[in-house]
């Protein structure tokens, strides 16, 4: 699982839309960091914009 995922659950949000990048952005130089930026703005942008599933519940629990 990744991290993201799992601080997102531990803070009470499971349903929390995620893009993982698959570059390290740490040692790339600053025109690569903004075209991985570019690549996934519209995928950030559409999970920020679309309401999220609602998570799993057990009933009568």
């Amino acid at each position: 699982m990744p991290l993201a995922v799992a601080a997102a659950k531990a803070r009470g949000m499971p349903s929390l839309p995620i893009t993982c990048l698959k570059r390290d952005l740490d040692y790339l130089p600053e025109d690569e960091v903004k075209a991985v930026a570019e690549a996934a703005f519209d995928e950030i942008v559409g999970k920020l914009t679309r309401r999220a599933p609602e998570p799993a519940r057990s009933i009568g629990a």
